[in-house]
């Protein structure tokens, strides 16, 4: 046509040099930066582009691993990512776990196990309570730990170690219930029993024996 001008296609529209007709925008996970391009390029790692536009960074909680993509996709539970534009997501440390936030977010960092729980391994979705007869007391925990003699734990006790009832005794450690003492036995908080006639020193857990203490002609005594 006579009189007519050449126009540059404009940001994020493309024209080949084959193409006849007008300028086409640039299919998603693709953009154009300058204006009179002849292509469309694909979005980086990290970034996408939903319908053409602009490529975007990845929230955080999502990740773009390749190239001209059009959407970021989630970070999977134990995972994380806690920056824009990740190209992947980071697998949670053992004694941290990870869970999706919503439908739509994914997990932005791992959190410490609770009391009673842990993570042995990484990448854990959640953490694992302890087992009958060990527990953990501080947050983030690797391992239970047993309990020592004396003490137990159970679902009762919210797999922590607790100290045996009164009449109840635990010899052992890193057991998950305490045993009865016999007849009108009973347990006693004790570290050490000394016996007069010999150098010799006992010492004991609280609540690990069952115990009853006379006097017999100025000696202590003790039954087990």
């Amino acid at each position: 046509m006579t009189g007519a001008v050449c126009q540059p296609c404009a940001i994020g529209k493309y024209k080949s040099d084959t193409d006849p007709g007008v300028c086409a925008f640039c299919l998603p996970g693709t953009y154009s930066t300058n204006p009179g391009s002849a292509r469309c390029d694909p979005c980086v790692p990290g970034t996408f582009s939903e319908s053409g536009g602009p490529c975007l960074p990845c929230i955080m909680g999502r990740y773009a691993k390749d190239s001209g993509l059009s959407a970021c996709t989630r970070c999977d539970d134990g995972t994380f990512a806690d920056i824009q534009a990740a190209r992947n997501c980071s697998i949670c440390p053992v004694g941290k776990f990870s869970q999706l936030v919503s439908t739509t977010d994914g997990p932005t960092q791992c959190t410490d196990c609770n009391p009673a729980t842990h993570a042995p391994l990484p990448g854990a979705a959640a953490c694992l309570p302890c087992p009958d007869g060990r527990g953990a007391l501080g947050t983030g925990s690797i391992h239970c730990t047993p309990c020592n003699p004396g003490r137990f734990s159970n679902a009762s006790s919210s797999h922590q170690c607790q100290d045996c009832p009164p009449g109840t005794h635990q010899p052992h450690s890193g057991m998950g219930v305490c045993a009865l003492c016999l007849g009108s036995i009973s347990s006693t908080l004790y570290v050490r029993s000394i016996f007069k006639r010999s150098s010799a020193a006992l010492v004991l857990s609280a609540h690990s024996v069952c115990v009853v203490f006379w006097c017999c002609d100025g000696d202590l005594m003790m039954v087990l």
